[in-house]
């Protein structure tokens, strides 16, 4: 996550995403679910602790990563980053 959120810029969130993925070899879609998952448990953590509102963040990192699952793209969505990426 924190490769995710430090210095966040919610453009380029698929952009450190397939970065991070492609430097470590780790199959993007296990890191997909791991991420998610980690997401939801700050979430609910963020919850326990008596906060009115979910963190902006962290919903902004899971939408990111939802709307690629569900367009079934492999690069990022975002256009000001596709040079980086793998879109088609």
């Amino acid at each position: 996550m924190p490769a995710l959120r430090n210095r966040f810029d919610p453009e380029a969130t698929c952009w450190r995403f397939d970065l991070l993925t492609d430097v470590t070899g780790l199959d993007r879609e296990r890191v997909r679910a791991w991420t998610l998952a980690r997401v939801l448990e700050n979430c609910l953590w963020d919850v326990e602790d008596g906060e009115d509102e979910l963190d902006e963040v962290q919903l902004s990192i899971a939408r990111n990563l939802l709307a690629r699952q569900a367009s079934g793209r492999a690069g990022c969505l975002h256009d000001s980053y596709r040079r980086a990426c793998r879109c088609p």
